[in-house]
């Protein structure tokens, strides 16, 4: 399996052809014309300085199975931190676990790392141009080490495993007007009142979370107030969309082949541990006990 280094290289250099691809004149030379030398493309030199005008990095590791890895090894961070002009990065679906290793980008605009296994935001470092984070399917529990992103937008924190710490999102995110949180384990209407001091907030989705039937008959009258500042609050999906379906089909393909790949290298280790125990005469092979005789002499 390719290194995440390795990926990242590749796609660099693929968008390098394309872009200098431009540089390659067909010319029709006429008798008698000057000699004029072709552009001359010194790709060593010009890659050097080519990560730092790439705008958009994008690997999927649902379409290609090679693009998974679980951590941001440090050649890979260092080729990123290249990256400065970088507005676009997705890591979807590669099984990473953490943030960390992920380089500051001045100008990043939107973080795409949907369906991967990160279970916290530590290592995720103050982006400060940064408009959309998308964690969705991710194994996240709270905000605990979420960083300062003064002009983060939109939010989508979908299908993790989130319950509360909902106050130091609004400290660190004052801005959000699109926040999605359906599908997590909020059971605590008091810990969504803290979403009260988005003053830019305009869409809440809150379904398929147990919260949900406490607030359809709750006194405290949040909903009215959210309804009164203009925000959409999304209590339920009728459907779900295609898209959605097809990747939660796929990871739960994948996560049964992973179970049965985990029982037969299970087997295959008892198996060998038996053999093993045998070899070292531990384990002696079943045989047949001894059968005693008696012989009675015959009545003289």
């Amino acid at each position: 399996m390719a290194s995440l280094y390795d990926i990242i290289y590749l796609e660099l250099t693929n968008q390098a052809a394309k872009r200098y691809a431009s540089c390659r004149e067909d010319a029709i030379v006429k008798e008698g014309d000057p000699y004029v030398h072709p552009p001359v493309l010194h790709f060593s030199t010009s890659f050097s300085i080519l990560p730092g005008s790439i705008e958009s990095l994008k690997i999927d590791g649902l379409n290609n199975r090679r693009h998974r890895f679980s951590s941001i090894d440090s050649a890979a961070a260092d080729l990123l931190s290249r990256c400065t002009g970088l507005r676009d990065l997705s890591l979807v679906y590669v099984q990473l676990n953490s943030f960390t290793g992920l380089p500051r980008f001045p100008l990043l605009k939107s973080l795409q790392m949907q369906g991967n296994q990160i279970d916290s935001f530590k290592g995720l470092l103050h982006q400060p141009s940064l408009q959309e984070l998308n964690m969705w399917g991710n194994l996240l529990r709270g905000f605990k080490n979420f960083p300062a992103l003064p002009n983060l937008r939109e939010l989508n924190l979908s299908c993790n495993r989130i319950e509360r710490q909902f106050e130091r999102l609004v400290a660190r995110a004052p801005r959000l007007s699109v926040l999605r949180l359906s599908l997590n384990p909020i059971e605590e209407e008091k810990e969504l009142m803290h979403l009260e001091g988005l003053a830019d907030l305009r869409l809440l989705e809150i379904y398929g979370c147990p919260v949900v039937e406490r607030l359809l008959h709750s006194t405290s009258n949040f909903l009215q107030r959210m309804k009164a500042k203009g925000v959409v609050v999304i209590l339920q999906q009728s459907r779900i969309p295609l898209e959605m379906l097809l990747q939660l089909q796929q990871m739960q393909e994948e996560h049964y082949q992973q179970q049965q790949q985990q029982q037969q290298q299970q087997q295959q280790q008892q198996q060998q541990q038996q053999k093993k125990l045998q070899q070292q005469h531990m384990l002696l092979p079943y045989s047949t006990p001894p059968v005693a005789i008696t012989v009675t002499p015959a009545n003289e």
